[in-house]
């Protein structure tokens, strides 16, 4: 986002203690830095209902804000949804990014840009390291890689 332009960039984020909504703030925070304070985190559920009510108190707050980083596809659905309602157009008006890949960042409009994340993969790989630790092999990481789907939201 920042290459795009943006200047003034919230965040909305599932739980403030799930470890999935930390780990994404981290993240964001390497590339944006300070700029990415406190009180332009929103940490709320994962549904694009909990996006819509979000993005309208973020809207009140930072009337400025030029892109938003969404926790979860769900979440920059409702997002997008507020936006729109408040006659702003994405991403003209404000750049929008989801988190997933999930099937609904395909029915947005505009379409979402959003990170893939291999969870069918993720999933397999966790069971097999599993089975292998209740066979007494010692636990192990496994780094996946997440891509960037580049679609017209950002």
């Amino acid at each position: 986002m920042q290459n795009a332009g943006r200047k003034h960039v919230v965040a909305i984020v599932g739980p403030q203690q799930n470890p999935a909504a930390l780990d994404r703030i981290s993240g964001y925070r390497k590339i944006f830095g300070p700029s990415l304070s406190a009180d332009h985190i929103v940490y709320t559920g994962w549904d694009a209902s909990d996006g819509f009510t979000a993005m309208m108190h973020l809207l009140e707050q930072f009337p400025d804000l030029d892109g938003v980083l969404a926790g979860s596809d769900r979440i920059a659905s409702g997002a997008i949804e507020a936006l729109h309602s408040k006659h702003l157009s994405v991403p003209d008006d404000v750049a929008i990014i989801g988190f997933d890949d999930h099937p609904v960042a395909t029915t947005t409009t505009p379409a979402l840009t959003t990170i893939h994340q291999p969870l069918f993969e993720e999933g397999k790989t966790a069971a097999r390291i599993a089975l292998r630790m209740l066979d007494g092999a010692p636990a192990t990481t496994t780094v996946m890689h997440m891509d960037l789907i580049k679609r017209q939201s950002l």
